[in-house]
């Protein structure tokens, strides 16, 4: 498929053309950071369900970037390649290689009066906006930065999170509770902790809505292509041998000094191979190299897959028996609800926004015990767990889904 296919592609969804559009369509404008495309996947993944939703509603949706304290639109052209590289299969690989910076397609000057949805998706740059500018809607991912400020939350790391991007994260919420009409949260468990520290004239105006799609994820994962690469063989093709997935889990809040201690001590005693997928986030003092030799300690075969495509990721939920997701906090938690979509249950905690999207209660641990973690994960390698998988899993993660929904553009 090539890029200009994809582009006009893309175009003939995201632009209806003006006989179809009639004398009154509907707009949207998306405020998105410059270079969202290329650093941050969760922050992409909502931006990408919300954008999908609004063309599947028949909006027609501008990009808009703040520069300079003003409001400017990211070229037509810009917006399909961006829509482009964020949805499709290799978007993944894409982003992360490409060169979307939005910041170098801008065009006019723009103000949110002409929009029917206005959605901020950006609260931490929300201090370079004019304060005059209003908004239909403000997304909150969750509230890391405030928490961590406000010592509320500890991942063991001193310093984890700058001061000023915390100082950021409070102004835009603010700017939220003054100008946007209504505060969509992407689980409950950060709309609790965002009424916890802020107080809307309306708490009826903060609703939750999960951005995430069992159907359309599925539609866009596809099959997984040939040059995917296929997830390593287990020893000896040992049929007895548990496959344990690993997401981003080389990050402070992720939990990986337990994970890994968890993960030495069952290994021991039960066969396992280990993917990890995601980069190195570990800050500067701590190694990933040292976290990797205690999991291969127990005698696991461990691959790390820094960089891998979402072909591969795919391949690799749909092959493994678990993912472990112990994470500390989490706004949400989705690569809990990505391997759910395809039947693979997860251990987590049940803490932050994992107890909500985690539907096999049994798979809860302790996250700050490694013990606890290896105590579940051996008992579901034995089989001792009571746990829904496959498709029933995957039902169950659509009607939680449809129970969630606060954004439902008309």
């Amino acid at each position: 498929m090539s890029g200009a296919w994809v582009s006009a592609s893309v175009r003939s969804r995201s632009r209806r053309p003006v006989a179809e559009q009639g004398t009154d369509p509907r707009r949207a404008l998306l405020v998105v950071e410059p270079r969202f495309a290329v650093e941050h996947v969760g922050v992409r993944r909502v931006i990408a369900d919300y954008w999908q939703r609004l063309l599947t509603r028949g909006y027609t949706v501008d990009l808009g970037v703040v520069s300079a304290g003003h409001l400017h639109r990211v070229s037509g052209p810009a917006a399909d390649e961006t829509l482009a590289a964020i949805t499709t299969r290799h978007g993944e690989k894409t982003a992360r290689t490409g060169v979307l910076d939005l910041a170098e397609a801008l065009e006019l000057r723009i103000d949110t009066a002409g929009y029917d949805v206005s959605m901020l998706t950006n609260p931490w740059l929300c201090d370079q906006l004019m304060p005059h500018l209003r908004f239909t809607h403000g997304v909150v991912y969750d509230l890391v930065p405030n928490l961590l400020a406000a010592q509320a939350l500890d991942f063991g790391t001193p310093n984890w999170v700058a001061a000023g991007f915390a100082h950021s994260h409070h102004r835009g919420f603010q700017f939220f509770l003054d100008s946007v009409e209504t505060i969509l949260c992407i689980s409950q468990s950060t709309r609790s902790d965002f009424l916890r520290y802020y107080t809307p004239d309306d708490v009826a105006s903060v609703v939750v809505d999960i951005p995430f799609d069992v159907d359309r994820y599925l539609a866009e994962q596809g099959e997984t292509s040939p040059d995917a690469g296929a997830p390593p063989a287990a020893p000896d093709d040992r049929t007895d041998v548990t496959r344990v997935l690993l997401v981003n889990v080389l990050d402070p809040r992720k939990n990986i000094a337990q994970v890994s201690k968890a993960l030495a001590e069952v290994s021991a005693r039960m066969p396992l191979v280990i993917d990890i997928v995601g980069s190195n986030r570990l800050p500067p003092e701590l190694s990933p190299k040292q976290f990797l030799k205690q999991l291969a300690s127990g005698g696991a075969t461990v691959t790390w897959h820094e960089n891998a495509p979402d072909d591969l990721l795919t391949a690799l939920y749909q092959s493994s028996d678990v993912l472990l997701f112990p994470s500390l906090y989490e706004g949400l938690g989705l690569p809990i609800l990505e391997a759910q979509s395809f039947g693979t249950p997860c251990i987590s905690s049940s803490g932050s926004s994992l107890g909500e999207v985690n539907l096999n209660p049994a798979l809860y641990v302790d996250p700050r015990d490694p013990g606890d973690i290896a105590r579940v994960l051996a008992a579901f390698i034995a089989g001792e767990s009571r746990v829904t998988r496959g498709e029933s899993l995957a039902d169950l993660t659509r009607t939680f889904l449809a129970a969630n929904r606060g954004f439902d553009p008309r």
